[in-house]
């Protein structure tokens, strides 16, 4: 299946999230993060290794996003890293915490 991108507000400012349902944890961009109001990021100083085995995330930190799909609002803590291929990834945390379901046929 092709990659799956939703449109969402966090903390009151549009942005577009992939679904990663192979991603133990939801993760956005220092970049991202800098473009929304947040609290303060604990800085912390580790790594994470993605799925291909190969690849290493440097984490930076953690901090507490509100999402909004419609007109509800769940809150989701998120790694904070310095760079990756997208901008906001939503992670099986997510996913399972929602109850997500996802439509491959609509890609959706």
């Amino acid at each position: 299946p092709s990659l799956i991108f939703i449109n969402t507000v966090v903390n009151g400012s549009r942005l577009r999230a992939m679904i990663d349902t192979g991603a133990a944890h939801s993760f956005i961009t220092q970049s991202a993060l800098n473009t929304l109001y947040h609290s303060a990021v604990p800085l912390c100083d580790h790594i994470a290794q993605v799925g291909d085995g190969q690849t290493m995330l440097n984490i930076v930190g953690e901090v507490q996003l509100l999402l909004q799909f419609n007109k509800v609002f769940t809150p989701l803590n998120v790694l904070v890293v310095k760079t990756m291929n997208t901008d906001f990834i939503l992670g099986s945390d997510w996913c399972t915490q929602n109850a997500a379901r996802i439509d491959y046929e609509k890609n959706q």
